[in-house]
This record gives C-alpha cells, sequence and structure tokens, in this order.
C-alpha cells in the first residue's frame, strides 16, 4: 500500500487507499481501517487507486465494514470499484459485484454472510 494513502480528514470522513493491499501491507492496512472504524462516525472508503489486492485486504475491508456496522456506523464505498479488487473478489469465490458497481461492495462489508 503506497504510504501517500490519505488519513480521512474531520470534514471529509473518506479514508483513501491505494497501490497494492497485498499480505505484506496487512498490518498498515489493519491499523488504518481500525483507526478509521474507531474514530470516524462512518466508515467510508475510497479505493479507485486500488492496484492489486489479495485475499488478505479483502478479509480486512469486509472485517471493518462489519465492525462499523455492529458499532452502529454506516459504511460507503465511494466510486468505482477497481478492476484489482474485482479479481480478487472473483477468485475468493464472490459472484460479480455487477462491473464497478461500490454499492455492492459496500452492502458486503456489512454482510455478516458475504455474498
Amino acid at each position: 500500500m503506497e504510504k501517500d494513502g490519505q488519513e480521512p480528514s474531520a470534514e471529509d470522513h473518506c479514508l483513501v487507499l491505494s497501490g497494492a493491499l497485498l499480505l505484506r501491507e496487512a498490518e498498515d492496512l489493519h491499523a488504518r481501517l481500525l483507526h478509521a472504524v474507531q474514530v470516524q462516525p462512518r466508515l467510508e472508503l475510497d479505493l479507485a487507486a486500488v492496484t492489486e489486492a489479495d485475499l488478505s485486504a479483502l478479509q480486512l475491508l469486509l472485517a471493518a465494514g462489519r465492525s462499523a456496522k455492529r458499532s452502529g456506523k454506516p459504511v460507503q464505498v465511494r466510486g468505482v470499484l477497481p478492476a484489482s479488487l474485482r479479481e480478487a473478489l472473483a477468485r475468493a469465490g464472490f459472484p460479480d459485484p455487477a462491473g464497478e458497481n461500490a454499492a455492492q461492495f459496500s452492502c458486503w462489508m456489512q454482510s455478516e454472510t458475504a455474498a
């Protein structure tokens, strides 16, 4: 994961993730998602600049969404779902999220039984 990814601003609340989201970046991704869930009024993610993703990233994203939901916080993925995440979802056995439909991924992030 690129280090230039932004933390959510006080006004915007959107966590922008970019670059590779792979096992080697899992600890950093976990910390950033946990911080967002704990301190922001909602979990809002911009994943459009994610260039590569694996199962560890999907697990962390889905777990963060479920944690936010259990805390009563809404979850939203802004914009489009990049091809890298759609491909990772397909490899993990998820149905096609209707092309670039980030709304479908937002729903999966809040579901106790994804897919």
